[in-house]
């Protein structure tokens, strides 16, 4: 049998027989040249080198990956068109590339993009072939060639591709988005905010489980969030000791923590805990609620932000509202059941799963717990129980990769992992729990 196993943070240690890697001997040639190539470059040292000699190497380098990027859009353009990821329980090339590469998603993102642009543009193919442009002139027009957009950018292949050959990425990149503001706007289309393509919000982990969010908003954005200093801000009370009173900043801060509970409180019933609309759901160990650090099996956590400190966990629960829904365990995998009393999660077990689980348990896929439903991984129709131990989400399209290809699915308790063999069980893929 053939075996993947994805561990934390990387996508895939492959472990495959020899069966895998010999395809068609001109491919495998291929690759053996590549390699052979690769550990030449590997023993190469610079010091050994002139200037000359090193910045020929750098060239010729350039050049080759080049070329390398040029083929792997054929290749996996053609792996895309054969539906390969099916064999390794994935619903699309991006989820496979997620599995098996290690990629980021920008990486993927923007290698999938040039797939589906040189599709459309192949005199623009044939020139990165022949090495005539770089793939940073493919990315500079792949960038704006939405899928909306892509055959109205390819009806001006020859005039892209006569600019890509003669002037660097940037100029190509500044023609594509005039192109495309000419085709976004129609006449009664409203005017278009020149600068409202550099909006970004990105928020990431700071010191001490607090968070750093920046970014750059339009002008609406800026005065929806004065509006919210205006309406949720509360001043200190008089008896407030000076060391305690809050900074214009921090009442900000928690004039936004407040107008965000308020919207969620109104918003549908979607990731509700038994019925109750959460504003945050924690994770924790009950020896963690009692001050038992040394004796808790699992660090507590919160459902979006991830693993915080024991600490920082106990001083949610003193100072939040009773909206802060808990689920409390004694361990990362306690399995929890209704048996055969209802088919489906009740909402505080979904709550739970949800916990244990983040996102679809299906190979290479991120979807968001919320679009996923809870499968059965021993059949309800054969006798499986409703219980988190038998129970996995799954989105749409990999619960019905499981039953079209007939793929056999489990869950460890005891670790977390979610194991998929194959029909024939020659392919096993193991899959860790999410990082926590």
């Amino acid at each position: 049998m053939q075996s993947l196993t994805a561990p934390h943070r990387q996508c895939v240690a492959r472990e495959r027989g020899p069966a895998y890697s010999a395809g068609h001997p001109s491919v495998a040639g291929a690759l053996a040249k590549l390699r052979e190539a690769r550990a030449e470059r590997a023993a190469l040292d610079p010091q050994d080198c002139s200037r000359d000699e090193v910045a020929q190497a750098l060239t010729t380098l350039a050049r080759e990956q080049q070329q390398l990027a040029e083929v792997e859009v054929r290749l996996l353009r053609d792996f895309d068109r054969r539906e390969g990821f099916r064999r390794d329980g994935c619903v699309s090339t991006q989820g496979w590339l997620k599995l098996t590469t290690g990629l980021g998603h920008a990486g993927i993102k923007r290698r999938l993009q040039r797939v589906r642009l040189l599709r459309r543009m192949p005199l623009l193919e044939a020139d990165l072939r022949h090495g005539e442009i770089t793939t940073d002139h493919v990315d500079a027009i792949a960038k704006h060639a939405t899928p909306g957009r892509l055959d109205r950018i390819a009806e001006h292949e020859e005039t892209l591709t006569a600019l890509a050959c003669n002037a660097d990425p940037r100029d190509v990149r500044v023609a594509v988005r005039r192109i495309v503001e000419a085709l976004d706007d129609g006449p009664d289309d409203p005017p278009a905010c020149s600068d409202e393509d550099l909006r970004e919000l990105r928020v990431t982990r700071g010191l001490r489980d607090l968070c750093n969010v920046e970014g750059t908003g339009t002008p609406l954005l800026h005065e929806l969030l004065a509006r919210t200093r205006d309406l949720y801000s509360t001043p200190d009370t008089p008896d407030t000791p000076v060391s305690k009173r809050r900074t214009p900043a921090q009442k900000w801060h928690d004039a936004l923590v407040t107008a965000l509970s308020v919207a969620i409180r109104h918003h549908s019933t979607r990731g509700a805990v038994d019925g109750v609309r959460t504003h945050a759901v924690l994770f924790a160990d009950l020896f963690t609620l009692l001050g038992r650090d040394e004796l808790a099996r699992m660090a507590p956590r919160l459902s979006a932000v991830g693993q915080i400190d024991a600490e920082t966990a106990r001083h949610l629960i003193a100072t939040t509202n009773p909206t802060l829904r808990l689920v409390l365990g004694l361990g990362p995998w306690l399995p929890v059941a209704v048996g055969r009393a209802r088919r489906t999660l009740p909402d505080w077990l979904r709550g739970a799963s949800q916990m244990v689980h983040k996102h679809c348990r299906g190979p290479g896929c991120d979807r968001p717990f919320a679009w996923c439903e809870a499968d059965h991984l021993d059949e309800w129709w054969s006798g499986g129980s409703t219980a988190l131990s038998n129970a996995a989400p799954m989105c749409t399209a990999h619960n019905n990769l499981k039953h079209t290809d007939r793929w056999t699915v489990t869950f460890d308790v005891e670790t977390g992992v979610v194991t998929w063999v194959s029909r024939d069980e020659t392919r096993r893929i193991n899959l860790p729990p999410p990082d926590p």
